[in-house]
């Protein structure tokens, strides 16, 4: 027994100087039911990978690489991943971690775990957030295959086997436990040398990719299922400009449709009724003037009521019919005023989604969503970090494999679309493959895809100078919140309206329309004498999307009433002015009412608002006799189209196609696509209120 003892001993301890003591694998994970592994605390080993260097991996008490965490630090980075992260193939201070700690002066925890993915990061990241509190979250992607596990967990896709991490198709069913198992099968060097030895006997093929894992196959079809997505879009882009154009001249001929409708039947009734009538009652007959037996109408009485009997009937029967060209006339205004009204629809519906369509999203966007999440309960940053394939830096690194080179230039666009969803988030986005593109040759590992400590080096670099660069400025999410539409531009939008009847704003010489939640107050010169409205004055509501506009010998208002809001609105003439107020009921209707006109009265917006009759226009602000003024002045698109004064004036009216450029801190915020400052917790607003705008907070005027 001792020689046997004694002869296992020496087997073992030959293997162990073969080997230089390291695996090519890692053997330090065990089970976890929520992240599928976890690394063993307090464990090492020391690893080695084909002709690369050795390396030593040791793990901390939380089950993190690298020494013991000290309590939570100020400023602390938080860096989550796989294996990438870890450092597959360094010493542990060879990590771009710790290369980036000693950058920044700054505590780094490296919490990249090899075979995890985007779910584990995020629920990782919770729990060190939760824990540490840390200033910063380094989300590191590795786009050999994260972009495969964003929605699969590690619990579905490895199995802890002895201490090994095994793809879960390959993991046995069941094993037979007995003392010294996980030494014997999970650090003997002689065993795991028999294993490999009778695994390569028995001519076993190795699967070439699996469902849990990625290959660089994998990323080419989801480049190009990226690219067909892309030609989708822009397909449907095209389609729904078309169809907009198309329901455009339908509804342009519903609503000609249906002034037929109304303009043409009741006086046509109304006439034949009359002349069927009459006639009857006047027929022409030479005896009226050679007989005088009857007096003046020279006609029996009998004849006389028998026409009056006749007329009776022929009046019923005139009613009847009137009354059946009534109904007919009233469906047929209903159906054209449906078709107008659907037509009208899918206009409007056209409109926000044409503006909200952009190209595809990466997949891991929800992830980030999730990421920003948990990173604003704790008052965290995050920052995204691309880490590309070996083979997507520089196609030298085929030659390792033994393979032909593969084009891998239209997989670059995954990683556009991943920087891409970041920053709309407001997260800082780096893309790894520059600076590792400097580092070559010797950025990565010889046979595989991990980064050398070369390459660490570069990323570590990359990201301190990303992080001295300011975070960008969350986009808002295309399209509008429910209840709300884009403005009413062109007088093409203003035949999209339903006029209100209303006889003040008719004596008033003005006319009022609704379209959606847009009241819209156009108010022009009158026939008689009565002196017109001159100028306009928003008092209160509004949301701070009203406009007064004036051309000409027009003014017009047009101001957002959603459901429950007031407004009210001052009409200026010469020597009064005339108060308009109006409501949106909980059913949707719109109330207008007018004050009594005061004379020698003009009042004034509330201060805090803009002035009014403030020129906006570039042409006429050299010009004093110019009457485009507008109100209140759009800063954003005078100095977006400072010298084009066309597109100044659509996109101070919230023409789709002149928004204004947003300036850094601020973006499109109301359907005007005006530019409104972002607010926070730590960044109040100076003025107005921070309210939430399509994911992002801004700062809106007073109402």
């Amino acid at each position: 027994m001792l020689g046997l003892l004694l002869g296992a001993g020496l087997v073992e301890a030959a293997f162990h100087v073969r080997d230089g003591g390291a695996f090519p694998h890692l053997n330090l994970y065990q089970p976890d039911a929520q992240l599928g592994a976890r690394l063993r605390p307090h464990a090492s080993q020391r690893f080695a990978l084909g002709k690369n260097p050795p390396s030593e991996i040791h793990v901390n008490g939380d089950g993190l690489r690298g020494p013991e965490l000290p309590p939570p630090q100020p400023g602390e980075i938080l860096v989550v991943g796989d294996s990438q992260a870890f450092g597959l193939g360094v010493d542990d201070d060879q990590t771009f971690s710790a290369r980036l700690a000693k950058l920044t002066g700054r505590h780094v925890i490296n919490a990249g775990v090899p075979t995890y993915g985007p779910v584990e990061y995020n629920a990782l990241a919770a729990e060190l957030l939760a824990k540490r509190k840390p200033a910063l979250v380094v989300y590191t992607v590795n786009l050999l295959n994260d972009l495969f596990e964003h929605a699969r967990p590690n619990r579905e896709r490895h199995r802890v086997w002895d201490g090994w991490a095994v793809r879960a198709e390959t993991a046995p069913k069941s094993v037979l436990e007995f003392p010294g198992r996980a030494w014997l099968l999970g650090r003997s060097h002689a065993v795991y040398a028999l294993r490999r030895y009778l695994h390569e006997r028995d001519g076993i093929a190795e699967p070439d990719g699996l469902p849990s894992e990625g290959t660089t196959r994998d990323l080419l079809s989801e480049a190009t299922h990226r690219a067909a997505r892309v030609e989708a879009t822009d397909a449907e882009q095209r389609k729904r400009a078309v169809e907009l154009k198309q329901a455009g001249s339908q509804l342009s001929s519903a609503q000609q449709a249906l002034g037929n409708v109304q303009g043409q039947q009741r006086e046509a009734w109304q006439a034949r009724y009359e002349i069927r009538v009459y006639s009857a009652l006047a027929e022409a007959s030479p005896g009226d003037i050679v007989r005088d037996r009857f007096s003046e109408e020279a006609r029996s009485v009998r004849a006389t009521t028998e026409q009056i009997r006749e007329a009776v009937r022929v009046r019923d029967q005139a009613i009847a019919r009137l009354v059946q060209l009534r109904e007919r006339e009233e469906k047929a205004i209903a159906a054209t005023l449906e078709q107008r009204n659907a037509a009208r629809a899918r206009v409007r519906a056209l409109q926000v989604e044409l503006r909200a369509a952009q190209r595809p999203a990466s997949v891991l966007a929800p992830r980030l969503r999730e990421l920003q999440a948990a990173c604003a309960r704790y008052g965290a940053e995050a920052i995204v970090v691309a880490l590309p394939i070996d083979v997507q830096v520089s196609s030298s690194e085929w030659r390792k494999y033994g393979l032909q080179p593969t084009d891998m230039s239209a997989t670059l666009a995954l990683t556009e679309d991943l920087l891409a969803s970041a920053r709309a988030l407001g997260m800082r986005a780096l893309d790894a493959q520059p600076a590792l593109l400097a580092a070559q040759p010797g950025a990565f590992l010889d046979g595989d895809i991990h980064l050398t400590a070369k390459g660490h080096v570069a990323v570590a670099g990359a990201l301190a100078a990303a992080l001295k660069q300011p975070a960008p400025t969350p986009e808002p999410e295309p399209g509008l919140p429910a209840a709300r539409s884009y403005p009413p531009v062109t007088a093409d939008d203003l035949e999209l309206a339903d006029k209100i009847d209303n006889e003040d704003a008719t004596r008033a010489g003005c006319e009022l329309r609704r379209l959606d939640e847009w009241l819209v107050i156009d108010c022009g010169p009158l026939a008689d004498s009565e002196p017109a409205v001159t100028d306009a004055a928003v008092l209160a509501g509004g949301r701070g999307e009203a406009l007064v506009f004036r051309g000409g010998q027009r003014v017009r208002v047009r101001a957002p009433l959603l459901s429950g809001d007031a407004l009210s609105v001052s009409l200026q003439r010469e020597n009064d002015s005339q108060r308009l107020r109006a409501e949106r009921k909980p059913d949707g209707a719109f109330a207008v009412a007018f004050d009594p006109r005061v004379r020698g009265k003009h009042e004034a917006p509330d201060p805090g608002r803009a002035p009014q009759g403030m020129p906006a226009l570039c042409n006429c602000r050299n010009d004093p006799d110019c009457s485009g003024w507008y109100t209140p002045e759009r800063a954003d698109c005078g100095d977006s189209f400072a010298t084009d004064c066309d597109k100044q004036e659509r996109c101070i009216l919230g023409d789709l196609e002149a928004w204004p450029s947003c300036a850094p801190g601020s973006v499109h915020a109301d359907p005007s696509g005006r530019c409104l400052p972002l607010c926070a917790k730590d960044a109040p607003c100076s003025s107005g209120r921070c309210e939430r705008w399509q994911g992002v907070d801004v700062c809106r005027p007073p109402a």
